[in-house]
């Protein structure tokens, strides 16, 4: 069984990301002073790549043995 605070920081983590998700649906990267002023959906593809490298530094993290 795992422990609570590994479920705990799961269901955590699974908000961060849930959070990150929404930021995209939301287009909040009208809030970043490079993104606004570009065309939507180039600024929509950038603001949602730049995720793919964010969540493959966590992921890395969360399972490295460090």
């Amino acid at each position: 069984m795992p422990s609570f605070l590994l479920v705990f920081f799961l269901f955590n983590f699974s908000l961060f990301l849930l959070h990150e998700m929404d930021a995209i649906r939301r287009s909040e990267w009208k809030l970043f002073i490079v993104l606004k002023d570009m065309e939507e959906s180039k600024a929509y593809r950038v603001f949602t790549f730049i995720h793919l490298p964010l969540y493959t530094i966590i992921l890395c993290f969360l399972f490295s043995k460090y």
